[in-house]
C-alpha cells in the first residue's frame, strides 16, 4: 500500500512497486498518484514452502482531509 499525501503544490508523482523473491523480480508495477490517494497495488500471500502468490489489485482511492492545508496548519498552531 502507498500512500501520497500530499504533494506540497508540486502535481502528481509517479511510484513504482517491486516485488521479488529469492532475489528475483517477480512483480512490477507504477502509478501516478495524486493528493491524498492510497494505492493498493499487491496482495501478496506467502504459502509454507516459502513461494509467494501475488494478485495484482490496482485500486486506487482518494480520502478527502476535509480541511485545506492552510486551514489544518491554522487550527495546529493554536
Amino acid at each position: 500500500i502507498l500512500h501520497y499525501y500530499s504533494d506540497h503544490s508540486k502535481g502528481p508523482a509517479s511510484a513504482t512497486v517491486k516485488i521479488y523473491q529469492f532475489d528475483q523480480l517477480i512483480f512490477t508495477g507504477s502509478n501516478t498518484l495524486s493528493n491524498d490517494q492510497v494505492w493498493t497495488a499487491y496482495s501478496v500471500q506467502v504459502g509454507d514452502s516459502g513461494e509467494a502468490k501475488v494478485t495484482p489489485l490496482n485500486e486506487i482511492t482518494t480520502y478527502p482531509r476535509g480541511l485545506s492545508e492552510q486551514d489544518r496548519f491554522k487550527k495546529e498552531e493554536k
